[in-house]
């Protein structure tokens, strides 16, 4: 006995007849009577009463339509968990590669609904210079930078932040401007390469030279060196919610005018898509749709 057998069985009772039950299933009428056949003489019973115009279950079809009809309920439950958990579990990877609290508030959203997918957050320095090459997912990337991949719009960059600790001198401002500043010590991320990160060359174009005191590899060590050693740093908007809620640590707006308006994206590999990334994808993208819907 075979699924397929037992799927021609329910499909005759259904359709009323052997001929619409063929058609429905795209096989041969010779084939399905064939299989029914088979299956009578495994069961050694009979399964359908042939005798006047159509086909009439048997008190012994229809003892066995319950059997087979609750084993086919059972079959497309077991697919369904099957497949749920193909696309409910494991991992994702994702590159970022910019400076955004969005994306840590999206992911923490994205892990209520599915805990038991695994996000794995990478800096860029598992990227390089090529998405496409890369083995992440998805990229959290300034809009120019975008390569031409698939993508939506997570925030975009308009104003500064002073990021300070609490304790510092100039905490209880209201808005400061770069002169406020003349006299202060700044940390600045920067790779191993020793690139420094986006917001110094805002510097240069103000004509402003930073007195550097640290170059952190990671945000984390930076934010540290903030509340321990009295340094500040300037972060754009698109990070200042995530900072701002860390124990210690004050942001308070710069008076400034940011020529370039850039826009933070979700970016992905669409000819590497998989169940997984696809889940992703749709949550993102809704998030991102009632995000904008409540603002």
């Amino acid at each position: 006995m075979d699924l397929n057998t037992l799927t021609s069985f329910i499909a005759i009772v259904d359709e009323g007849g052997m001929t619409r039950a063929a058609e429905s299933l795209h096989i041969s009428q010779s084939a399905m009577s064939s299989s029914i056949s088979k299956l009578e003489r495994e069961l050694g019973v009979t399964l359908f009463d042939r005798g006047g115009k159509g086909l009439r279950l048997t008190r012994e079809g229809e003892f066995f339509l319950i059997w087979a009809q609750r084993l086919n309920e059972t079959l497309a439950e077991g697919t369904q968990m099957l497949q749920d958990a193909i696309t409910t579990s494991g991992h994702i990877r994702i590159g970022n590669c910019v400076e955004n609290d969005g994306i840590y508030y999206m992911i923490s959203s994205f892990c209520q609904q599915y805990p038991h997918i695994q996000v794995q957050l990478y800096d860029e320095k598992a990227i390089w210079s090529n998405y496409r090459t890369s083995k992440l997912d998805f990229f959290v990337v300034p809009e120019s930078e975008n390569q031409g991949l698939p993508h939506i719009m997570l925030a975009r960059r308009r104003n500064l932040y002073v990021l300070m600790g609490k304790d510092h001198r100039l905490a209880d401002r209201v808005v400061l401007r770069l002169e406020d500043l003349a006299k202060e010590r700044f940390a600045f991320t920067a790779t191993k390469k020793g690139k420094m990160d986006s917001i110094y060359r805002y510097y240069k174009t103000q004509r402003f030279l930073p007195n550097v005191a640290f170059l952190c590899e990671g945000i984390e060590c930076m934010l540290d060196l903030i509340v321990q050693t009295g340094v500040v740093t300037l972060a754009y908007n698109t990070f200042r919610r995530f900072r701002q809620s860390m124990d210690g640590i004050v942001a308070i707006p710069l008076d400034c005018e940011i020529e370039d308006s850039e826009e933070i994206v979700l970016a992905w590999k669409e000819e590497h898509s998989s169940p997984l990334s696809d889940v992703f994808r749709e949550f993102a993208i809704n998030y991102m749709a009632n995000d904008i819907r409540r603002r």
